[in-house]
């Protein structure tokens, strides 16, 4: 949090009412793609931003790109995705043609997760923007946890699949075993099944 109390102010007003609107969405049930168009532009008027664009994993599990306005155009734009992408820290500003792009990563669970950008129609207070825009992105990290949780899950039921379809089953299960203990920490693990084969007889 910031020493200046006017900055002060304006980060505790976001993390409120952020943190009420992503309550109200998650008790509603709300998909990214219905929530962050309404959010952006609140976001954007808080950091005096004339547009906003979020890229981040939704509920498809793919790295989606939300934009307000809808044609919104990223100046700088190459190097505001190398700026913010993975291994990645700080914030990136990037000027083009009298406009400026303030981005930085997201991240969840320390996990790099997409990234945030605000757009100026001129050359803001980068360290103020980037402090308004980082809490911002830290009440969303609330709401994209969920999403991250559905995505390891999901990639790690494909990879027990991909290792139980494998032809030698102790090899399959060797696999899988090593897949559950990169997800989740394990110091031992008991497997029990029961193999069920066909009566030959006639």
């Amino acid at each position: 949090m910031s020493d200046d109390p006017k900055l002060l102010r304006a980060q505790i007003d976001i993390h409120r009412e952020l943190d009420v609107r992503i309550e109200a969405a998650q008790r509603a049930r709300q998909p990214l793609r219905a929530f962050l168009p309404e959010i952006l532009p609140w976001i954007a008027e808080r950091l005096g931003a004339v547009g906003m664009m979020l890229q981040t994993y939704g509920e498809s599990l793919e790295l989606e790109t939300f934009r307000w306005p809808a044609d919104l155009a990223l100046p700088g734009e190459r190097a505001l995705i190398t700026g913010t992408d993975e291994g990645s820290s700080g914030y990136v500003l990037c000027g083009e043609a009298g406009r400026f792009a303030l981005g930085q990563r997201l991240d969840v669970a320390g996990e790099w997760f997409g990234r945030a950008a605000a757009i100026f129609d001129h050359e803001p207070d980068a360290d103020r923007a980037h402090l308004l825009l980082d809490t911002a992105c830290e009440e969303l990290d609330n709401l994209l946890h969920a999403v991250r949780a559905a995505r390891q899950k999901h990639l790690v039921t494909m990879q027990l699949g991909d290792a139980l379809r494998h032809r030698v089953l102790a090899d399959g299960l060797r696999e899988a075993v090593a897949v559950l203990g990169r997800a989740v920490p394990l110091e031992r693990i008991l497997l029990t099944f029961v193999a069920e084969e066909e009566d030959a007889s006639v």
